[in-house]
C-alpha cells in the first residue's frame, strides 16, 4: 500500500473511533422523558431556574459555563415538566466539553430512592421564577 492510502486508512480509523467514543447527549437527555421532577432534581441538583412552562407545567433549566484560557465551556439543559410532575420534553445547547460536565443520564441504581428522598419543598424557593 502507498503512503497516501495508509494515511487515509489511519484518518478513517481515527474518525471512526472518535465517533464511537462521542457522548450521546441527545440520548441521555431523551432518557429523562417520563421521569419525575423529584428524580431529576435528585440526580441533577438544584436547577438554575424554574419558570412557567407549556400547558400549565414548568420549564426547568440547568446551566454550566466556565471560561478556561479564553475558551468558553458551556451547556444549558432544559426540561419541560407536566403539571403532574413528569418530564415530557428535553433540549440542550452547548459545546461537548460543557455538556459532558452538565448532562447526566437517569441511572436506575441512583434513582432507586430518589422519589423517597427528594421533595419539591427541598428546592430553594429562590430557584422558582428566576433566571441566573
Amino acid at each position: 500500500m502507498s503512503g497516501s492510502v495508509m494515511k487515509r486508512l489511519a484518518v478513517a480509523a481515527l474518525v471512526t473511533s472518535a465517533a464511537a467514543c462521542a457522548p450521546n447527549f441527545e440520548g441521555d437527555m431523551q432518557a429523562w422523558n417520563g421521569h419525575s421532577f423529584s428524580e431529576l432534581t435528585y440526580v441533577w441538583g438544584t436547577p438554575k431556574s424554574v419558570e412557567p412552562g407549556i400547558n400549565g407545567g414548568e420549564r426547568v433549566t440547568y446551566k454550566y459555563d466556565r471560561e478556561i484560557n479564553g475558551y468558553v465551556i458551556y451547556c444549558r439543559a432544559t426540561f419541560d415538566v407536566t403539571p403532574a410532575g413528569y418530564v415530557d420534553q428535553t433540549q440542550y445547547v452547548g459545546n461537548p466539553r460543557g455538556c459532558s460536565n452538565l448532562i447526566k443520564d437517569p441511572d436506575p441504581a441512583v434513582l432507586a430512592d430518589a422519589a423517597k428522598t427528594t421533595r419539591r419543598a427541598d428546592i430553594p424557593q429562590e430557584s422558582f421564577g428566576t433566571i441566573y
